[in-house]
């Protein structure tokens, strides 16, 4: 597997950003950024600190992400999806 562009969190954790997860790979929510359209959209939609996701694919064009959260998939555009910052499971 290639190596992922990480980044180091306070707390010395290794996190990837959810845009850059491949396909296939669990992960958890350990930090969200605030963006142009706020922390709030990304909580409505269940990306909070501590949920678990799996990337289940890419839109074949475009920039959407398919990501599996609470037993639901949902799509995320891949530009507000690196506000979000993973940590493998």
């Amino acid at each position: 597997m290639p190596k992922l562009s990480t980044v180091i969190d306070e707390n010395d954790e290794e996190l990837v950003a959810l845009s850059k997860l491949p396909v296939g790979q669990a992960a958890v929510v350990v930090k969200v950024d605030e963006n142009l359209r706020g922390i709030k959209k990304f909580a409505d939609l269940g990306l909070v600190p501590g949920t678990l996701l799996q990337l289940e694919g890419h839109a074949p064009f475009g920039d959407l992400l398919r990501v599996r959260i609470m037993g639901s998939s949902l799509s995320l555009r891949a530009r507000d999806a690196a506000f979000i910052h993973v940590k493998l499971t």
